[in-house]
């Protein structure tokens, strides 16, 4: 009974502490690291290879304090002008919604059409995904390049207005135009948009698939009007506004995600927090990568915005630089918005008769939920980051998807989940079940033994296992059914946390207030503050799930034989609150499943209970013991040699000794006699 306790206490503060671990204290003592990107170059080895000035490589997120001169003659000045390509309509063939502005020819907002992603506590409200701040003045793929923005005075490439060349406008592609105040150097920035094609249907299968569809094209082009030869580069803005989605409940919030080329021809994939990036611009010390990039950009906890440059990286050059850029930072450095800013190599170009007279950057912007078949193709699957029990979590999602496809909503397919998985432990917990009923027994013989030997530690486990190994009781075999539902636990937390199927997944059983299985219920708001925790509403299934581990501990466990086991006991439900407190914010799904896992329990216990009422089994030691479990000897085959055991003769042995190491007494190495034959 010992050992049953020190296990039982054992798991319940290994799960306990290991979730404050992961939650609280990770995060302050090691938070995510970034594998060490190359040192900083200065700006002026930059300049070296172009043989520019340094200022004209200055981070692009850093820009210094001009005294500009009054606003030149020339600076162009067209009328502002919005475009929508795409739809918002699901069956138009259009998986996006771009609006773009002529003020610096950029992306003001994108929007998904796609009825599975709605608005946070919205629904039918299209997710804004890009450019969800409207206030923010800098929009995706703004364009800074010194040479223009030099002759504008006061402004700059972003705050004045593009023309729309004539004839380009169509549903899916517009071409924006600027010429330079001194009439040197053209910009173009052409968008477009893919449809999905005339044989495919816009359903699911298509939108979970079809990576174009959330591919939206940027072409840029400086051309070279002049009869002399121009050294240009320019800065890009990458993905702006992505929605903060309960970020107080959140596992992660915002989070720039890197996707650099190695020379093996893979992508080296790392991630950069909103507050890294923060406490480096508190610094003034941004991080500036050189590596050539495979993908770049900002992901949340469902969604995610990249930036893949068309053109192969390792062949022909065209960023440079990149590097993180904070847009607007917020009440807690975490919640801060941010993007990055891509600097191009610089080149040069040559007289406008000239063949090289044109540099022209493609660039891809996807804008999508995170699922491993879109990212794929951009090679940026590790932005889905499945965690430790990586193969357990895939095979779970597709069990929940596969009953989803069959009709049932995802609460009652975790339900589902959950009767799968105690079904196929039912034999562990029959085990346990026994073992608890004969624990049960014997605990009026434990406390005649306990009082008997109450001086003497030693003759006291001693007893106690004699006579625990009389009725064979294994307490290690009791604990396999918790042991095995631990990795389920954990897979299940994960999925929730990335499963953008689980996002606004509603269960309404009793009422309507789970709507969101992947977030806490959250019942009612206190309309306050709790001091310390910083709670703002109550949720309800963490307190019954809590309630329910308490009530089950109390049916299963034997009554305690001494003062000791009873406070062991109180202090296991302690633990209990320990962990209903810990477990106050984690996601709906994941108390759903426990509730049904208890219940389940429960219910199964009260069962094998009034079989073993009617249907008693004979064995070794005291009525209704059970067969010892032991490795069925390796078959013989037909020429009479023995068999080589299998792997799974192997796992019995191993367990067996387990069993064996488990139940000896904790006196027994004192008792041996050492080499030289003296008690130790």
């Amino acid at each position: 009974m010992e050992q049953q306790r020190r296990m039982l206490l054992f798991v319940t503060s290994s799960v306990a502490i290991l979730l404050l671990w992961n939650s609280v204290v990770m995060p302050i003592i090691a938070p995510r690291p970034l594998p060490q990107p190359p040192a900083r170059l200065p700006l002026e080895e930059l300049a070296g290879l172009s043989e520019q000035p340094a200022d004209a490589l200055r981070p692009a997120n850093v820009l210094p304090e001009v005294k500009a001169p009054p606003k030149p003659a020339g600076v162009p000045d067209h009328p502002p002008r919005t475009v929508q390509l795409g739809s918002l309509d699901p069956g138009s063939g259009y998986f996006l919604h771009v609006e773009l502005t002529s003020l610096g020819a950029a992306v003001s907002h994108i929007e998904l059409n796609d009825q599975r992603y709605p608005e946070i506590g919205q629904r039918g409200t299209p997710l804004r995904l890009v450019g969800h701040d409207r206030v923010t003045p800098e929009k995706t793929f703004g364009t800074q390049v010194p040479n223009v923005d030099d002759q504008l005075g006061r402004q700059t490439l972003e705050t004045i207005h593009w023309d729309i060349v004539p004839g380009s406008q169509s549903e899916s592609s517009v071409q924006f135009r600027i010429v330079s105040p001194d009439g040197r150097l053209e910009l173009t920035k052409q968008y477009d948009l893919r449809k999905l094609p005339a044989d495919r249907n816009p359903d699911r299968e298509s939108r979970d698939h079809w990576t174009d569809g959330y591919l939206l094209k940027l072409t840029f082009t400086i051309r070279n009007l002049s009869a002399e030869p121009l050294d240009v580069r320019y800065d890009l803005r990458g993905p702006v506004g992505l929605p903060l989605e309960d970020p107080d409940n959140s596992y992660k919030q915002r989070d720039i995600r890197l996707g650099f080329l190695n020379t093996s021809g893979g992508v080296d994939s790392s991630s950069y927090t909103a507050k890294e990036a923060v406490e480096a611009k508190n610094k003034n010390n941004v991080n500036i990568w050189d590596r050539e990039i495979q993908y770049i950009g900002v992901d949340t906890q469902f969604f995610a915005a990249l930036v893949h440059p068309v053109q192969d990286q390792r062949k022909t050059r065209t960023i440079g630089i990149s590097q993180a850029a904070v847009i607007k930072e917020g009440p807690k450095p975490q919640f801060a918005d941010v993007s990055v800013m891509l600097g191009s190599t610089p080149r040069t170009l040559g007289p406008r008769d000239d063949a090289s007279a044109a540099l022209t950057d493609e660039f891809e912007l996807f804008a999508g939920p995170k699922r491993q078949p879109l990212l794929a193709a951009l090679k940026a699957d590790p932005v889905l980051d499945y965690g430790w029990f990586a193969p357990i979590v895939v095979w779970m999602l597709w069990i929940l998807n596969s009953l989803h496809d069959l009709g049932v909503n995802y609460g009652l397919a975790i339900i589902g989940l959950t009767c799968l998985v105690r079904a196929a432990i039912f034999p562990l917990s029959r085990y346990q079940s026994r073992s608890m009923d004969k624990m049960k027994e014997l605990q009026p013989k434990i406390k005649v033994i306990h009082e008997k030997y109450k001086k003497n530690p030693e003759s006291l486990s001693r007893e106690e296992m004699r006579t625990m190994q009389e009725v064979n009781l294994k307490m290690m075999w009791g604990c396999l059914p918790l042991l095995a539902q631990m990795p389920i636990f954990f897979a299940l937390y994960r999925a929730l946390q990335i499963s953008v199927d689980l996002r606004m997944a509603p269960l309404h059983l009793v009422g309507n207030w789970i709507d969101n299985l992947a977030a806490p219920d959250a019942l009612f708001p206190f309309g306050f503050t709790l001091p310390f925790v910083g709670w703002t509403e109550f949720n309800l299934l963490p307190i019954i799930t809590v309630v329910l581990f308490i009530l089950n501990q109390k049916i299963t466990m034997p009554p305690p034989a001494d003062e000791e086991q009873a406070l062991q006991y109180k202090m296991m439900n302690v633990m209990m609150g320990v962990m209903g407190f810990m477990f106050y914010r984690v996601p709906a799904g994941l108390c759903v499943y426990f509730i049904t896992s208890t219940i389940w329990g429960m219910t199964e216990r009260m069962l094998l209970k009034k079989w073993a009422a009617t249907h008693p089994e004979k064995g070794p030691g005291t009525a209704g013991a059970t067969v010892p479990i032991t490795p069925s000897p390796a078959p013989k085959p037909a020429g009479g040699a023995p068999a080589k055991p299998s792997m799974f003769d192997d796992l019995k042995n191993k367990l067996r000794e387990l069993q064996e190491l488990a139940d000896k007494p904790a006196t027994a190495s004192r008792d041996k006699p050492d080499r030289k034959g003296k008690p130790r």
